[in-house]
């Protein structure tokens, strides 16, 4: 499987977001609009000796239109796709 971390500093602590098989993630309703946020990925097994070394940070940043920000749907996820 996966796991998913994220911190809003590239060089900061990253907490454990999500781990599952599938290779989408969508981060529901914990994104501020004009926030970077920073991910790293990396493969884990059941038995942590065999978890791969985590993936260079990627990052991104929401910055909504006014309409956007007035639509509630939009405010509610973030969505990270990784392969």
């Amino acid at each position: 499987g996966y796991r998913i971390y994220r911190s809003t500093s590239e060089d900061g602590e990253y907490k454990k977001m999500y781990t599952h098989r599938r290779t989408e993630y969508v981060n529901t309703g914990l994104v501020e609009p004009g926030v970077t946020y920073y991910y790293q990925v990396r493969a884990v097994h059941g038995n942590s000796y065999a978890n791969s070394a985590f993936s260079e940070p990627v990052s991104g940043c929401w910055n909504p239109s006014e309409e956007e920000l007035a639509d509630e749907a939009a405010k509610e996820k973030d969505k990270v796709l990784f392969k």
